[in-house]
């Protein structure tokens, strides 16, 4: 029985698609964070 690892598919605005392994949950965070910032400065 393989283990299958799973995928987080994150989709942006622009049309990117990245695909980033779940377990790598500090990149993911560090994704979300620039994705923030970018959202806010967008606001303004």
């Amino acid at each position: 029985m393989a283990l299958e690892r799973h995928w987080i598919v994150a989709k942006l605005d622009e049309g990117e698609t990245l695909m980033v392994p779940a377990d790598f949950t500090q990149s993911l965070w560090t994704l979300c964070k620039k994705a923030i910032r970018r959202f806010l400065s967008r606001i303004r």
